[in-house]
């Protein structure tokens, strides 16, 4: 039974199994982990991500519990109760006290669902993909921009493909065809959906967004052209057991683009550096 308790009336330390809604504050989160002694070190990329999502009104009240012992010692719940001083939030949880000291091998051993699987429940087809796709657009993972280190969760993903939906498979459709038709699968398709986004400036898709896709993918590529020594140099390179660095790849295939877009001018070699980020041209109509 799950009773509404208020904070003064709150025993943390029982032998009795309970379970209470209260509304958590930095008070009595404090209070809560002056009982915390031997719970796991803090993850600072976990608790920035919490603090964020509090701060920034995304914070969820989703019904997972706060747990303490019933040797009075906090089970579950540190990261949310930390982010909660630091953020300085107010929220609805559900605090359950009372627990044995003997089942905390069990808490939190149970499959985290994945935002494949998030996606899939809501009814999104290609849900994989969708996920690792949403997530490289949100992290912007060739970016300089500090934010995209930030953590990216289900909800931010699930977010996403919820308002861009109709975009996502339209991504997908543009590479699918010239990703399976690969005689060496060099690009896998959340790479080609991500270059397709970026080169196609999350705008309007183009019959030459399209046709560089399928250069890339060595369907429609002219010999001499930077897409045909990209290719090469990276078949080359596989074929000894050596592995680009994937800003190389990326750098490689910008330039690549960027002279596609011009004419597809042939190139004896492209000179390609991972020290900063190439620039994409877009296409000027």
């Amino acid at each position: 039974m799950i009773t509404k308790t208020k904070t003064k009336e709150l025993n943390l330390i029982t032998k009795d199994l309970n379970c209470n809604v209260v509304l958590m504050n930095p008070s009595l989160a404090e209070k809560i982990l002056s009982l915390n002694k031997k719970n796991r070190n803090v993850s600072e990329s976990n608790l920035s991500s919490t603090v964020h999502k509090m701060k920034n009104g995304k914070w969820h009240e989703n019904g997972e519990s706060i747990i303490i012992g019933s040797d009075g010692v906090l089970k579950d719940g540190q990261h949310r109760l930390e982010a909660t001083i630091k953020s300085n939030h107010v929220w609805r949880a559900v605090l359950v006290t009372g627990v044995s000291p003997l089942v905390m091998s069990s808490i939190d051993t149970g499959k985290n669902r994945s935002a494949s699987d998030v996606l899939a429940i809501n009814g999104y087809t290609n849900a994989s993909l969708k996920a690792s796709v949403s997530k490289m657009i949100l992290a912007g993972r060739y970016s300089d921009d500090s934010m995209s280190r930030m953590k990216i969760d289900n909800q931010d993903i699930l977010h996403y493909v919820s308002l861009n939906d109709k975009y996502l498979n339209n991504l997908i459709l543009s590479v699918f065809g010239s990703y399976t038709k690969q005689n060496v699968k060099i690009f896998n398709p959340t790479f080609l959906s991500f270059i397709l986004h970026t080169i196609s400036g999350n705008i309007d898709i183009e019959p030459i967004h399209i046709s560089f896709i399928k250069s890339l993918c060595g369907l429609s590529v002219s010999e001499g052209s930077a897409t045909y020594w990209l290719r090469s140099t990276i078949i080359r390179n596989k074929n000894k057991g050596a592995s680009m660095p994937k800003r190389w790849i990326y750098n490689a295939v910008v330039k690549s683009w960027n002279l596609y877009k011009d004419g597809d001018l042939p190139v004896s070699y492209l000179k390609v550096s991972t020290q900063k980020l190439e620039k994409v041209e877009l296409v000027d109509y």
